[in-house]
């Protein structure tokens, strides 16, 4: 699975039609992926991570390369200057991350109803642009801890206009990359919510072009969506085992 910082990272390439970055990120996410499954599996041939190799074909369980990356690798060559994204696009990428479980009628309802100013109409045709893909990957982090009138208000002060990318404070995309990085950070250091906030005003700072008021608003975004996504890894771990329980339970 993608984390939230590799996602953000293969949004950025995709923003910029770097299609060759957005290929070798994919590659080495799934190869990675494979390889640990292989492991977990015994199977003797010990499948390098390095191996680039996206087959259709991997028996003995190892996961296929799903249909969405198939479609961003086939980006490659490509003369379009910008890529958009269907619904259907947008689920199936989002669940080839960590801690998600997104459904297109669920997202569909809360695009139309709940977020529909934040998120706006399709800006890439009749499709969906990468920044609006980041939006609605960020709104999926932060309901399951926060509800829709506090995300719309938090995501209003530093996205402005969703109509339009010139005005924000920060873009969608670079704000995931933000607090997915300061995510694996807390992940991997097990900071603390000041440490987690420090390093939010830290990066915040450097915002040269946002004013004091501004870079505030996006340093306390930074701090809850780290904390919502630790939210969800938590409520992940929890049914997982919950799930496990039961299935052993049957078997038994």
């Amino acid at each position: 699975m993608f984390t939230r910082y590799q996602m953000a990272k293969l949004l950025i390439h995709l923003r910029a039609m770097n299609v060759t970055e957005a290929l070798a990120l994919v590659k080495t996410v799934w190869s990675a992926m494979r390889s640990s499954r292989s492991n977990e599996l015994g199977d003797a041939s010990g499948r390098s991570s390095n191996d680039a190799g996206l087959s259709l074909a991997m028996p003995g369980g190892i996961p296929t390369l799903p249909p969405i990356l198939h479609k961003i690798i086939g980006l490659e060559g490509a003369r379009s200057k910008s890529i958009g994204f269907s619904m259907n696009d947008i689920v199936a990428l989002g669940n080839q991350m960590e801690y998600a479980n997104l459904s297109t009628t669920t997202v569909q309802n809360w695009i139309k109803r709940d977020v529909k100013d934040i998120i706006a109409t399709p800006q890439a045709g009749k499709k969906y642009s990468v920044e609006q893909v980041a939006t609605i990957f960020v709104i999926e982090d932060l309901k399951s801890s926060l509800d829709f009138e506090s995300i719309r208000r938090m995501l209003g002060l530093i996205f402005n206009d969703p109509r339009s990318d010139d005005d924000d404070v920060i873009h969608p995309v670079d704000f995931l990359a933000a607090y997915a990085e300061v995510y694996e950070k807390f992940r991997t250091k097990g900071l603390a919510v000041a440490d987690i906030a420090h390093h939010a005003r830290t990066f915040a700072e450097g915002l040269a072009d946002a004013g004091a008021e501004e870079r505030r608003s996006v340093a306390h975004a930074i701090t809850v969506a780290v904390l919502a996504l630790q939210a969800s890894s938590f409520q992940f771990a929890a049914k997982t085992i919950a799930s496990s329980v039961v299935i052993d339970r049957r078997l038994s």
